[in-house]
């Protein structure tokens, strides 16, 4: 084989240029897409044969290492090169991975349920508190309410016995008054307007008497004095000129 074969390789048409990834998702996923057709690439499960890496087992195939090479290598017998992982040991530890993947999920989920739970009683909880509180609040005004009416209607009883009391003190009053203004009213009149029987201190002006001394005795009118009169139960004197 010759030397000038490895010379100026060409590049792999198979294996895109791989940027430098930076901390960016799409710029991460392009970088491990670009990985991927590389790996794939020399695996052999892109593009052709020749674009293939050459493993030892091609360099035993062809005669250019002995089998017998790799019988003893570390990590394994038979075709596993030491410190590489078999097809086997790749699946078991993906197959690893996946439960501990869903333990974590189903663990992540249950916490979650959990938490929802939890925030669902809290929630019915605050709500039957409120209740109980607007529940309280409307009693208590309620009450105040209840109290607020018994006291106005208490305090109208009151005010309107206190104003019927005032009443009819006030008519007894003015009954009163008026009784004593009528005792109390001398009439204006002739001697023929006299009372026939008069009650004792009954009091009148005579205004055509014929006598106006202290003391005398009207018994006829006609005349031409004015004079106050009292009725002593049995003539009339005269009191005042």
């Amino acid at each position: 084989m010759s030397d000038k074969a490895f010379n100026v390789p060409p590049a792999n048409k198979n294996v895109p240029p791989i940027n430098d990834p930076v901390a960016d998702v799409y710029s991460l996923v392009d970088v491990t897409k670009r990985l991927k057709q590389g790996v794939d690439s020399l695996a052999g499960y892109r593009g052709g044969t020749q674009n293939r890496a050459v493993t030892f087992d091609d360099l035993v195939s062809i005669g250019v290492l002995p089998a017998h090479t790799f019988n003893t290598a570390t990590g394994g017998a038979g075709n596993t090169p030491g410190g590489f992982a078999s097809q086997a040991d790749l699946f078991g530890e993906s197959q690893a991975r996946k439960v501990a993947d869903d333990t974590e999920a189903a663990a992540r989920a249950a916490a979650d349920d959990a938490e929802e739970t939890a925030r669902i009683a809290a929630d019915a909880a605050e709500a039957a508190a409120r209740t109980a509180a607007d529940t309280a609040l409307q009693d208590n005004i309620d009450d105040e309410e209840t109290a607020r009416i018994a006291a106005d209607t208490a305090e109208a009883t009151t005010r309107a016995a206190d104003d019927n009391a005032e009443e009819t003190a006030r008519i007894a009053a003015d009954a009163n008054l008026q009784n004593q203004i009528t005792a109390d009213a001398v009439p204006v009149v002739t001697f023929a307007g006299l009372p026939a029987t008069p009650g004792i201190g009954k009091r009148s002006v005579v205004t055509d008497a014929t006598v106006n001394t202290w003391n005398a005795t009207i018994s006829v009118g006609g005349g031409a004095l004015k004079v106050l009169v009292w009725w002593n139960g049995t003539a009339w004197k005269v009191i005042g000129a």
